[in-house]
């Protein structure tokens, strides 16, 4: 009698292994290939022929950068140069295997990844790494201009620029700009009415990412009291430098520029503007000395409250010619030696409450401005960005912003003991 083994051997049935309907394929191996264009083209055949996936493709393309890199130097960074490496351009020109129609933001995008990726040699190789190499490279050639607003700024100035995914053509054209002086034309940011792609030089505005970097940079305001553009023409133009009130401190003469708003609405006052000694004791004796006729308010007496008291038939007429008097006294010590004084004294008597509170305002500019020539002069400089344009108007005297812009004036309060209430609240808007 056969052994079991024997017997099962004999009676069963052999099933025949199936065979493979096409060849096992072997992975490529970068570390194969003599150069990397010949190694891009062979990834590409085998991903085109289905011998491998997108996922896999991509891989291999990435491990085949790594590869063939060529790590950058410091202090010869890539943006400095006056040409690109030659081994660079070389490669470059041999990407013959790409899509003909590859934007050339793309191109540098791959130059870039090719320069960046042997600098994580000594840290972690991944994306974030290879980020910070690359911001490290344009932030030192930023701070390397010799202008201390860009020395100062120049992290904001580094991530603007690779965020708005400049190529390093563009980053390299800006920094010379800025170092020669020729990237902000101050002369034209001067105009009464311009726009600001007048203001920077045409050539640095030759593609999207560029107005974009530019508009940016425009809006960036990192503190309160710092108006649109400050950053911006601060660290891109050596004839303009950040001023220690925020405003804008043309160099050659020292004449600050205060930046606002399009459609500016605020109060033009500062430290160095003030009443005489004595008006709010006139005005704290005014208050009391007619609480019969004009009740306290706890901003103070409007024009329009003290025309209806001036003008009131019902009132002693000697009474209101008192008021009026007191007045005068009181609004000449509010604005001394100004121009519009005598207009607000006019617009009172023929009771017109409207004009006398936009001569009001007035007077409260030509103030603003005398203050402002006596130290030095000064330019105010509007900028609004309304219909996707960005507009600028420049404004170096209070004739020159009646000329220029739309002015209204909010409830002015000439009588009041709350210190900010004289100085009403402006709206200027460029017509």
């Amino acid at each position: 009698m056969k052994p079991w083994f024997e017997k099962e051997k004999q009676e069963a049935d052999i099933i025949k292994f199936p065979e493979p309907e096409r060849k096992v394929i072997k992975m490529p191996s970068v570390s194969e290939y003599p150069d990397f264009i010949t190694g891009v083209l062979d990834l590409q055949a085998r991903r085109d022929q289905g011998q491998i996936g997108q996922d896999s493709y991509d891989k291999l393309y990435q491990d085949l950068i790594h590869r063939f890199m060529k790590k950058e130097s410091f202090d010869t960074p890539w943006f400095l140069r006056e040409a690109e490496p030659k081994d660079i351009k070389s490669l470059a020109k041999r990407v013959g295997g790409l899509p003909a129609d590859v934007s050339d933001r793309i191109l540098d995008q791959i130059r870039t990844a090719l320069e960046l990726a042997g600098t994580s040699d000594k840290g972690p190789k991944d994306k974030k790494s290879k980020k910070q190499n690359q911001y490290l490279k344009v932030s030192r050639a930023v701070m390397a201009v010799d202008d201390g607003d860009l020395k100062k700024y120049y992290k904001v100035v580094s991530k603007f620029m690779l965020g708005n995914s400049l190529t390093s053509e563009e980053i390299t054209k800006i920094i010379k700009a800025i170092n020669d002086n020729t990237c902000i034309s101050v002369d034209e940011l001067q105009k009464p009415s311009n726009v600001l792609s007048n203001i920077i030089r045409k050539d640095l505005q030759t593609s999207d990412e560029l107005k974009f970097y530019f508009n940016d940079m425009l809006t960036y305001q990192p503190a309160q009291g710092i108006g649109p553009g400050e950053i911006l023409f601060a660290t891109h133009s050596k004839e303009l430098r950040k001023g220690e009130k925020g405003d804008l401190i043309v160099i050659d003469d020292n004449t600050p520029i205060e930046v606002k708003g399009g459609a500016y609405k605020g109060r033009f006052k500062d430290d160095d503007i003030n009443p005489s000694p004595d008006y709010y004791n006139k005005a704290t004796k005014f208050i009391n000395d007619y609480q019969g006729i004009i009740p306290k308010q706890k901003s103070g007496i409007a024009y329009s409250t003290l025309l209806n008291a001036i003008h009131n038939q019902k009132v002693d007429k000697k009474i209101r010619d008192k008021m009026y008097e007191d007045f005068k006294l009181i609004i000449k010590d509010l604005w001394p030696n100004n121009e519009y004084t005598d207009k607000i004294i006019g617009a009172v008597k023929t009771n017109n409450a409207k004009q006398a509170q936009n001569f009001h305002g007035l007077a409260n500019l030509k103030a603003y401005f005398t203050q402002k020539q006596a130290e030095g002069g000064m330019g105010l400089l509007f900028i609004s960005r309304r219909g996707g344009v960005t507009k600028t108007s420049y404004a170096e005297n209070i004739e020159s912003l009646v000329k220029g812009f739309n002015l209204s004036v909010n409830t002015a309060y000439p009588i009041s003991t709350v210190e900010r209430n004289p100085f009403a609240q402006m709206s200027a808007e460029a017509k």
